[in-house]
């Protein structure tokens, strides 16, 4: 007769062939900054990551799929993993969820409770390699040529804007504004953003110190002349 800690044992090693391993937390960070436009960085991924080849592995390392893009106001990308890295989602994937981001009242130039900026993301089965994973992922922030957009009367989704990179993991929807349902990502991953970030004091000062440099030059030539 087999013991009870044998069988365990060999149901324990037969898990662990089975099942995928749990990935370590991947973050993205999607990072904002006016005229120097949108930064988007990733943690838990070897750097730098490739573009994938046509013909990535299934269990070869990160790539990107689409190259990433980052603009202005907007960044874009597809990023590929090994099948199994995003354990637990559903079998036709996380599909168009997303998370808004508002302007706080007292924001110079800008209009309280207006949607400031927005995360969209896919999380699935790969598109082009059978047994590998992928994100899509689109952040798109206000553009200051169109009229402010608002949520909806009684979205409770929206996610406060601050001048720090903000955790917005647990704020992710489907359905639309109109009518959203709370979406859960993978625990192993993690996704923050900080929008509109302010230039550190010290850059502030540097920038007007040559402004009034400049400034001052121009007078003396002035007065030369």
């Amino acid at each position: 007769m087999v013991s009870p800690r044998i069988i365990a044992l060999l149901l324990s090693a037969v898990a662990l062939v089975i099942l995928p391993p749990f990935a370590s937390a991947i973050t993205i960070n999607f990072v904002e900054s006016g005229e120097n436009g949108v930064n988007v960085t990733f943690e838990g991924i070897t750097q730098p990551i490739p573009n994938c080849g046509p013909g990535s592995a299934a269990p070869g390392p990160p790539c990107f799929r689409n190259p990433l893009m980052q603009e202005r106001e907007m960044a874009t990308f597809v990023l590929e993993f090994a099948g199994g890295t995003f354990p637990g989602i559903p079998a036709g994937g996380i599909v168009g969820a997303e998370a808004v981001l508002i302007e706080p009242a007292g924001t110079p130039g800008e209009v309280a409770g207006a949607i400031s900026d927005r995360v969209e993301l896919s999380i699935g089965p790969s598109a082009v390699v059978g047994g590998r994973q992928e994100i899509m992922a689109v952040f798109d922030s206000d553009d200051e040529t169109r009229a402010p957009q608002f949520p909806p009367a009684g979205f409770k989704f929206g996610v406060q804007e601050e001048d720090r990179l903000l955790d917005i993991t647990g704020n992710f929807f489907t359905g639309g504004q109109t009518n959203p349902t709370a979406v859960t990502l993978p625990q192993n991953l993690i996704v923050k953003v900080h929008s509109d970030v302010v230039p550190e004091p010290t850059t502030v000062l540097l920038v007007g110190t040559m402004v009034a440099g400049l400034g001052l030059a121009a007078w003396r030539r002035r007065r030369q002349s």
